[in-house]
């Protein structure tokens, strides 16, 4: 069974590390919760939960309806297939058998 913790505790942990600027880390220790908890309250906090994998997207909500959002999410995804395509054809070079050896 999850342990249950009061409102006021998750406020005054999230308040550590958004408000004070304490590490993470340091929180998880010092109030000793696991480091998942706090990121979901963190997220919870600042709005961020589910927005996609990790906190590193930068565009918007991918449901939304500005046409403007939507071109920042397409240039995005763009910047990162034509990354995973040079990262494949630099793997596919390493693996390719050498043909030449004599």
């Amino acid at each position: 069974m999850p342990r249950m913790y009061s409102p006021q505790f998750r406020q005054q942990c999230v308040d550590a590390v958004l408000t004070l600027g304490k590490k993470r880390a340091d929180v998880v220790a010092e109030y000793e919760i696991a480091k998942s908890t706090l990121d979901r309250w963190i997220a919870q906090e600042t709005g961020t939960l589910g927005t996609g994998s990790g906190s590193h997207r930068k565009a918007g909500d991918p449901d939304s309806d500005d046409p403007q959002e939507m071109a920042k999410i397409i240039a995005e995804l763009r910047k990162e297939n034509e990354f995973l395509k040079k990262a494949a054809a630099l793997l596919a070079k390493e693996i390719e058998p050498k043909t030449n050896s004599k």
